[in-house]
């Protein structure tokens, strides 16, 4: 009996952690309202603008509210790893999750940190950026918060949530 139970356990230790993390080429599951953004560290709750870059070497999955948060992650942490990874954001009709560098980029949305860029799967009517365009505009708007009050928070240092904190110059 014995046997059985330790049997048992493992299963249900194997269905947990398949639970965590998806196979080789998915995104991971994020936990909407509990997982933290690497950079800010707010907590995740928008499922249309989440994304995540996953370290191909150990499968390990870094959460972001923002894509560009993401970016300035990457900017800061430069790690061997990146020009392996996959880069995952949410699509912002669907929610679900697609490969960042293929989605088609679009300026204007109400994001979390205020990057105002959305991804889809399909290409939308209005003007398209690539995801390098994508990246250049998350600097460019990086640079523009610098100068406004904000507060405390290390987002308050001008790396995002322009809608945060000391409100407009």
């Amino acid at each position: 009996m014995n046997a059985y139970k330790i049997v048992l356990l493992i299963g249900i230790m194997f269905s947990f952690s398949a639970c965590e993390k998806a196979g080789e080429s998915g995104a991971h599951a994020v936990h909407f309202d509990r997982d933290m953004c690497e950079e800010c560290k707010m907590v995740i709750s928008d499922r249309h603008y989440a994304a995540q870059i996953v370290d191909t070497r150990q499968e390990k999955a870094y959460m972001f509210d923002d894509i560009g948060c993401l970016v300035l992650w990457m900017d800061e942490n430069p790690l061997d790893w990146f020009d392996s990874a996959r880069i995952y954001v949410a699509d912002s009709k669907s929610a679900e999750f697609i490969d960042a560098k293929t989605a088609y980029w679009t300026l204007g949305a109400t994001t979390p940190m205020d990057f105002g860029l959305s991804a889809s799967k399909t290409k939308p009517e209005t003007k398209v950026l690539s995801f390098e365009e994508a990246r250049k505009e998350i600097f460019r708007s990086a640079e523009t918060k610098d100068s406004r009050p904000m507060g405390t928070m290390k987002c308050g240092a001008g790396k995002c949530g322009a809608a945060m904190g000391g409100g407009e110059e």
